[in-house]
């Protein structure tokens, strides 16, 4: 069994600091369960990601650490346990990025945001708030 999660993650471009959805990289969804870890540099740039001498470090940094970034543009949620050591060592291997990343559990209300920087980390749970009554607005 075991508990699922839906993971998103994002970096800061270290060149131009646009977001770089690491969901978008699309080729990775058409490659399905193939394990991506043991492709060369030639063959990830064929997959025609939005790959430059920046991203594709940091794409083989992920890939070398877990075989979980592999499946991260599915969309599907997966049972990741070891998300935070593993984005702490892609952090530290590349400290000049700021990674953001987004958990949505399969329980109601757990969601929670984390950001890594030099292989350390921030994590936000969210917090749901209601207004009080205010007859004001009642319809």
């Amino acid at each position: 069994m075991g508990y699922y999660t839906h993971f998103h993650i994002t970096f800061a471009h270290p060149d131009t600091g646009r977001d770089v959805d690491v969901l978008e990289w699309d080729a990775m969804q058409e490659l399905g369960d193939q394990d991506l870890s043991e492709s060369t540099d030639e063959d990830l740039l064929a997959l025609g990601l939005e790959l430059d001498a920046h991203t594709l470090p940091i794409l083989r940094t992920m890939l070398d650490v877990s075989n979980e970034f592999s499946y991260m543009s599915g969309g599907e949620s997966s049972k990741w346990y070891s998300w935070e050591q593993d984005m702490r060592k892609v952090s530290a291997a590349h400290p000049e990025v700021l990674f953001g990343m987004s958990g949505e559990g399969e329980d109601s209300g757990d969601q929670w945001k984390a950001y890594f920087l030099g292989g350390k980390c921030q994590r936000i749970g969210a917090e749901i708030t209601f207004d009080p009554f205010d007859p004001a607005k009642l319809a």
